[in-house]
């Protein structure tokens, strides 16, 4: 009898071992909770459920899942703290309802994106703004270091960094579509106290267009500047230098014309008028050029006077000359 009972005590285990749970496959196990215990306790449903579509390991994937209250009662669609495998796809996934928080598809890996195309990716095409950022907290006030966009297609890479025990300052690298300025600035925000405070301003900004602006985002030209300048030295290249003054055939302006278009327009010829630098500006090689063209025309009559003074000059010594030997006679 003893022997009986041990041999039945023997084979329990491998009984245990070997029994099955469910009868169908793909059925689910479900562990419910057990009245007066006080550890090991499953709440409502948990689930380790193979999803099938077709009759082979290639169309399966495994889910586990968990049910915290009667609404959370279907599988892969609204459980809570999901896991899922796809063995034959290399793809894993975790999330919570229908979302997905982070995928590893194929060495991939997304965060908020079941479909990474890149080693790592932040979420999809759409407009969950706060799903990709990358945000590194600083040490104090609000620092940070922070990649990702800002809104409606601006992205940017910001640094905040501290000024004072209850201040910090930003600057930041931005693609921005807005206020008619496409393309690429530099931004900057004076210290504040609180980060919603940080009121970033433009001091450098790249066009799509190639047009570069300093304190402006509308350039118009391949640089514009609103502000100061100052530099060592600046050269500017010109192909129209006015030598052209000095060529034998060159119609040299009178002085009586030159007077005349002064009283008529109030300034040189072929210079710009006041109200015209004031509207558009001035081309510092053009100007340039127009300046020297005037010293030339200005050499060239000084050059001119000079010769018709010294012939004045000869003519009053022959008139003087003159003069002495009619005096002369006049004594005898």
């Amino acid at each position: 009898m003893k022997d009986k009972i041990l041999l039945l005590i023997l084979m329990m285990p491998i009984s245990l071992m070997a029994q099955i749970l469910g009868s169908n496959p793909g059925d689910n196990v479900e562990v419910s909770s057990v009245s007066g215990s006080t550890t090991n306790t499953f709440m409502n449903k948990n689930w380790l459920l193979r999803i099938q579509s077709g009759n082979d390991w290639t169309t399966a994937k495994l889910h586990n899942g968990i049910s915290v209250d009667d609404s959370f009662l279907v599988p892969g669609v609204n459980s809570k703290t999901w896991w899922e495998r796809d063995p034959y796809r290399n793809i894993q996934s975790w999330g919570n309802n229908s979302d997905s928080y982070l995928t590893i598809n194929q060495g991939k890996i997304g965060i908020n994106t079941m479909n990474p195309t890149v080693g790592l990716q932040l979420g999809d095409l759409n407009a969950n703004i706060g799903s990709k950022q990358i945000l590194i907290p600083g040490v104090y006030n609000f620092e940070r270091l922070m990649l990702g966009h800002l809104g409606n297609g601006n992205m940017a890479l910001e640094m905040v960094n501290h000024s004072g025990i209850a201040s910090s300052y930003g600057v930041r690298l931005m693609a921005n579509i807005d206020a008619g300025a496409q393309g690429l600035m530099f931004q900057y925000a004076t210290s504040k106290g609180d980060y919603n405070l940080l009121d970033y301003q433009t001091s450098f900004f790249m066009g799509i267009s190639g047009n570069v602006g300093i304190g402006t985002v509308v350039p118009s030209d391949k640089l514009s500047v609103n502000g100061k300048i100052r530099a060592h030295e600046i050269k500017v290249e010109t192909a129209n230098w006015p030598d052209y003054v000095f060529a034998k055939d060159y119609q040299l302006p009178t002085l009586q014309e030159t007077e005349k278009h002064i009283k008529d327009k109030g300034h040189l010829p072929g210079i710009p008028s006041a109200a015209d630098v004031k509207a558009n500006g001035v081309d510092l090689g053009e100007m340039n050029a127009k300046l020297l063209q005037k010293i030339e025309e200005l050499t060239l009559h000084l050059i001119r006077l000079e010769k018709e003074n010294k012939n004045q000059a000869l003519l009053n010594q022959q008139y003087q000359n003159d003069i002495k030997m009619l005096k002369a006679k006049v004594i005898k």
